[in-house]
């Protein structure tokens, strides 16, 4: 639903003027007047002008005059103070929600909104969400769920899995670790997996200075198990 908030806020102005609201009335009586002075003072002998054309010219005439009078009258800073809260409504998903259940936009509403959006807490020019604060590492929670990312999952479980133990991981020092060109007599390269950086590189992952572990080093870690399984067996505690 496409809701033009400058139009709203000029017609909703507009409307708040009594002279703008009494628009046609006033003009009516413009037009009577009209004609009781051209019927007193005779001004012009031709019925037609008297009682039809010049009544209804100056109907007309006052209308658009009263118009752009009423436009000429608004006060522009209180324009566009209404024009920044009508969009601020809009963007309330608490307002939004409302407008399309009444598919209508209450201007005196939206005037009187004070931009807080309901479940959000203010902190000087921001809001915030009210949240629990999660630590996704406390140990100390229940041990049939854990959190991850603010998220609470429970393992189900695998009947095809039952039975089926760990494998054993062994021992591999990543002094063992070895990478494919490391010569080791330049510290613009990093070896993955050593988890050494002498000279304090910062490099993207993945980057031009990570080095591949050599052969020799792959064939030991699947032999050891010291690689990440292609399946998760029991819960995350034991990984």
């Amino acid at each position: 639903m496409e809701i033009d908030c400058d139009a709203l806020v000029e017609r909703f102005l507009l409307i708040k003027n009594p002279l703008y609201t009494f628009n046609f009335p006033i003009s009516i009586l413009v037009a009577i007047v009209v004609y009781g002075v051209m019927k007193a003072y005779k001004l012009s002998t031709n019925s037609y002008i008297t009682q039809i054309l010049a009544p209804l010219s100056s109907l007309l005439v006052s209308m658009v005059l009263i118009d752009m009078l009423c436009r000429a009258m608004i006060n522009q800073d209180e324009k566009d103070k209404l024009n920044k809260l009508c969009l601020s409504y809009m963007n309330d998903p608490n307002k939004k929600k409302k407008m399309f259940s009444e598919k209508a936009l209450d201007m005196y509403d939206v005037q009187n909104y004070d931009g807080k959006v309901d479940g959000f807490k203010n902190v000087q020019d921001e809001q915030y969400m009210n949240e629990p604060d999660l630590d996704p590492l406390d140990r100390e929670m229940d041990t049939s769920k854990h959190i991850y990312d603010n998220i609470t999952t429970t393992f189900i479980p695998n009947p095809s899995l039952d039975g089926m133990k760990p494998e054993g991981v062994g021992s591999f020092p990543k002094d063992d670790i070895m990478c494919v060109g490391d010569s080791k007599s330049t510290d613009c390269n990093l070896c993955s997996g050593s988890g050494k950086n002498p000279a304090k590189i910062i490099a993207p992952v993945p980057g031009p200075q990570w080095l591949p572990q050599n052969a020799e080093t792959v064939q030991r870690r699947l032999k050891t198990n010291n690689y990440t399984k292609n399946r998760c067996m029991g819960e995350p505690n034991q990984f």
